[in-house]
């Protein structure tokens, strides 16, 4: 029999290559690569796709509604050389194997090369890293094509395509109505909630009125300087001054002292990994997937889209073994293996991929970049640290009092680093001297301020915080979200580090508002999210979401159309004053 082994990139379809034939012999098709190889009287060729080599077009003109919609292979000479590469093998082979990464983005590439190209039966390489002994493993037990899944995907991108086009169309076609302006706007199924959560943030943060407040800070002499602080915040400063003139002495009421542990943290998931590498180094989240991507493909860390904190069916040991081969982890995994491991896991699950971890195949550290590096380093200390001790800290609360008035402070000491010891580079642990108090000790204060403070609204989102706030909603999926985000900025809808909406942003929002409150509906595109994984369960059809989804469409549209002319008046005013040249 002939086998054609399909890899989703290049680097993958290397690994597999070498994984699965003792030599693998390499040659090219229409100038492309691929390796073959003899084993058990088979004849196996591995050839790779360029990630999706189909996309979704319509050929009907710039008009809305339009719900025409097919694949077609991308127009690019890169990827119709490959489609004609991978047609050429198809043909001398009987049987397919599906090796794309397995979630619902692999599955759509598979189906649709198989569907489109290959149209031969196929089955499913199932594995979460490229390591050898997981792709041999995935290689001799091979799984039915996740047919479900790959609907499931298929919908998603059909659904996207539809919302994303037409709306995207209708407020371009409003604004060209009353005017020659040619600018791209785009607002898509998810692109317009999570450009609205930007938009409450922000009417949130102007429309909040602060308010004053005052607090006492007394500072004390005993084996250093400490700093205790008035029990209340007061209201006014008459108030807290003549609290201040009255106290003559401080007198130490209690010293209570809890040991207690700090469980370790879970592994990365997705997003976890983006909101660390951000809050770190700050790393786009993009560009922490783009760094994990490639660390991946180099068989040195696990699927970095996944859902899950766990390590489902993981055995630590091989990937202890061999990160101990790095120097500055070695004590570590000497440490974690004195004791019995028990994994510390976190609550979020993926069904097809455990967390993201290491793998047992370590890199040689010289050979990636300063940022690989980076990642890598925080991937597996995160790992190390779920399988550590807990840290044993102690606390002390600390009461000093002067009759009803009351002063508190809280100090803190580790007993224990354990997993802290792992992570410390990138903690900042409060580490105290305790101030030497006995109960009833008199003391004479050094210092009494008073503070004059006020309220603050919730901070802006940063990129990171964003896509956090996103996964909460149901809003995107691990895969999409920092492109959402990132589309965002280039359409200059928001701008800055902390993120701020634009005045076309505001613009784009508020017409929504008045217009088509649905576009930018949190709930609307979280029962979207319900619907595609019903599809996956098998309690929904695919053909019954896209038209659920079309019928909802044709209302937004009919309502848009109505108001095309008030829509595009308010767009070219708002743009008029902007110094912004985004024009198509």
């Amino acid at each position: 029999m002939k086998v054609l082994i399909l890899a989703e990139k290049p680097s993958a379809m290397r690994k597999i290559a070498y994984s699965l034939f003792e030599k693998p012999k390499k040659d090219f098709v229409n100038g492309v690569p691929y390796y073959f190889a003899y084993q058990n009287g088979n004849f196996y060729y591995v050839l790779s796709a360029l990630g999706h080599l189909f996309t979704l077009e319509s050929d009907e003109e710039f008009k809305y509604p339009v719900f025409n919609v097919k694949w077609v292979l991308k127009d690019e000479s890169i990827y119709k050389k490959f489609a004609k590469a991978i047609s050429e093998i198809s043909k001398k082979v009987d049987f397919v194997i599906v090796a794309t990464d397995y979630d619902i983005e692999g599955a759509v590439i598979g189906k649709n090369i198989v569907d489109f190209i290959c149209k031969k039966p196929y089955k499913r390489m199932k594995f979460s890293t490229l390591t050898s002994s997981e792709l041999k493993k995935a290689f001799y037990n091979l799984s039915e094509p996740d047919y479900l899944q790959a609907e499931a995907g298929i919908t998603r991108h059909i659904i996207d395509w539809i919302w994303g086009i037409n709306l995207s169309r209708a407020l371009m076609l409003s604004l060209r109505k009353v005017s020659n302006e040619r600018r791209v706007l785009s607002i898509g199924r998810v692109q317009g909630p999570t450009l609205y959560l930007v938009y409450l943030r922000e009417k949130e943060i102007e429309n909040f009125v602060p308010e004053i407040y005052y607090k006492i800070k007394v500072i004390i002499e005993k084996n250093g300087f400490f700093e205790f602080w008035y029990e209340n915040k007061l209201k006014s400063f008459e108030e807290a001054k003549n609290i201040v003139n009255s106290i003559q002495y401080l007198k130490v009421e209690s010293v209570k002292e809890e040991i207690y542990r700090i469980n370790p943290l879970p592994p990365f998931d997705t997003t976890s990994l983006q909101v660390e590498a951000y809050s770190l180094f700050k790393f786009k989240p993009e560009y922490t997937l783009k760094i994990a991507e490639k660390l991946y493909l180099n068989g040195y860390i696990s699927y970095p889209r996944s859902s899950s904190q766990k390590l489902k069916n993981v055995n630590p040991l091989p990937i202890l073994f061999s990160l101990q081969k790095i120097p500055f982890y070695k004590n570590f995994v000497e440490e974690i293996l004195k004791n019995k491991i028990v994994v510390y896991e976190g609550e979020k699950d993926d069904p097809a991929h455990p967390a993201i971890i290491p793998t047992e195949e370590v890199p040689e550290l010289s050979k990636l970049s300063k940022h690989e590096i980076m990642i890598y380093d925080l991937i597996a200390r995160r790992f190390l640290v779920c399988l550590s001790k807990p840290a044993i800290r102690k606390k002390y609360e600390i009461v000093l009092s002067f009759k009803n008035f009351k002063f508190f402070n809280t100090f803190y000491k580790t007993i224990e680093e354990n997993w802290i010891k792992i992570y410390k580079k990138f903690l900042d642990i409060k580490e105290d001297i305790i101030p030497d108090l006995k109960i009833d000790e008199i003391i004479k204060p050094k210092l009494i301020k008073i503070l004059k403070e006020k309220t603050k609204p919730k901070p802006r989102y940063t990129r990171a915080s964003l896509i956090k706030e996103m996964e909460n909603l149901m809003l995107g999926t691990k895969t999409t979200r920092a492109e959402i985000v990132k589309t965002l900025y280039e359409r200059k809808y928001i701008e800055g580090e902390k993120v701020r909406i634009t005045e076309l942003g505001k613009a784009i929002i508020e017409i929504m508002q008045k217009y088509c409150q649905k576009i930018i509906s949190i709930e609307l595109t979280r029962e979207l999210e319900r619907k595609l994984d019903e599809i996956i369960e098998g309690k929904i059809k695919k053909e019954q979401v896209i038209e659920e989804t079309k019928k909802l469409l044709l209302e937004i549209l009919n309502e848009i159309k109505k108001n095309e002319e008030k829509i595009g008046m308010e767009l070219l005013n708002r743009i008029n004053q902007m110094n912004y040249g985004n024009k198509a």
